[in-house]
C-alpha cells in the first residue's frame, strides 16, 4: 500500500469515529424491574396507532344490567393553523385484509353488576370472546349481587 493510500484510510477511520455518536453499553443502566412503572403516554401520541372510542349504547337491558356499546374507530391526524399543529382523532375506516374480516365499528357486549349499595362493578369487552367465560383470577369469588335497591315512590324508578 502507498504512503498517501495508508494516510486517507487513517484519516477516513478517524474522522467516522469522532463524527460518529457516542454507542453506550446497555451496562451503563441498571435493568428493569418486574415492579417498575410502565409509562404508556407515548403510544398515545403515536400515528400509526388506531384508537376505539366507546361511541353509543347500542343496546340496554335494565332487568339483566347488560347490553353493548358500539365502538368508532379513530386514528390521530395532525391539524395545523396559524403556526399551531396539534393532533386531533378522526374517524378511519381502516386497512385491513381482508377486507370485512374485521368490522369496523364493533359493537361489544357489557354489564352492570351491583355489589353493594356503594359498589357497581362495570365488565366491557374490548374484543370478540375466543376463550369460554372463566373465573377472574383478580377476584377470590364472584362478588355478590346487591337486590337493596328501591323505587322511589312518587316516579316509580330505581333511586
Amino acid at each position: 500500500m502507498t504512503q498517501n493510500r495508508r494516510l486517507s484510510l487513517l484519516l477516513c477511520a478517524a474522522l467516522a469515529l469522532l463524527w460518529c455518536p457516542r454507542l453506550k453499553a446497555q451496562v451503563d443502566r441498571p435493568p428493569g424491574l418486574l415492579q417498575d412503572l410502565v409509562d404508556v403516554s407515548p403510544d398515545f401520541h403515536e400515528y400509526r396507532n388506531t384508537y376505539f372510542l366507546a361511541d353509543k349504547l347500542a343496546g340496554f337491558d335494565p332487568a339483566t344490567g347488560s347490553g353493548a356499546i358500539t365502538w368508532t374507530r379513530h386514528q390521530l391526524s395532525p391539524r395545523i393553523a396559524f403556526s399551531n399543529m396539534e393532533n386531533v382523532l378522526r374517524p378511519f375506516d381502516g386497512v385491513t385484509f381482508p377486507e370485512g374480516e374485521y368490522a369496523i365499528n364493533p359493537a361489544l357486549p357489557f354489564s352492570i353488576q351491583f355489589v353493594s349499595p356503594r359498589t357497581v362493578r362495570i365488565r366491557i369487552r374490548t374484543g370478540p370472546q375466543v376463550a369460554a367465560e372463566a373465573p377472574s383470577p383478580m377476584l377470590v369469588a364472584e362478588p355478590p349481587r346487591d337486590n337493596s335497591r328501591r323505587r322511589h315512590p312518587r316516579t316509580n324508578r330505581d333511586r
